[in-house]
């Protein structure tokens, strides 16, 4: 199990998932196949069960995204949880659909804490995402820990 990821492994996570085509169960299977994301990115490009999408976005993958999402990393208390980091909730791990990695704004511990999960639309209208940070703000007033999933 991962702790910590080093720059190369973030990157290869960040590189993996924004895959277009690649979703969160075949990543996690790839990981678990090959050891680490490194690995599975490397075998990645060139393995046949991958998409077409995935396998062109690995060849010129967007630096700027990526430098983004890496931006984010190295703000404070701004984490990457993978699948593979002993900070990944194993009940989370346990659910067919987990995703393979957690973008936290905080303290990863809080991860084994009770939680509300808010989960929304992948196109929410401004409305439904008024009223998610509404709810999300009320639970968080009445002390509950909220997670937010959101696909980036």
């Amino acid at each position: 199990m991962e702790s910590s990821l080093s720059l190369q492994s973030a990157r290869a996570w960040l590189t993996l998932l924004r895959a277009p085509g690649l979703s969160a169960g075949t990543l996690r299977q790839l990981v678990a196949e090959h050891a680490n994301a490194q690995s599975a990115l490397d075998r990645a490009r060139r393995d046949p069960r991958i998409p077409e999408t995935a396998r062109a976005w690995f060849a010129t993958p967007d630096q700027a995204a990526l430098d983004g999402d890496e931006a984010w990393l190295a703000a404070p208390d701004h984490h990457l949880v993978v699948c593979t980091s002993a900070d990944y909730p194993i009940l989370l791990r346990d659910i067919p659909s987990a995703p393979a990695a957690l973008f936290v704004s905080g303290d990863p511990a809080a991860l084994w804490a009770p939680q509300i999960a808010i989960v929304g639309s992948r196109n929410a209208s401004a409305a439904g995402l008024a009223n998610a940070r509404a709810f999300a703000r009320a639970f968080a007033q009445a002390g509950a820990d909220v997670v937010v999933h959101y696909r980036r």
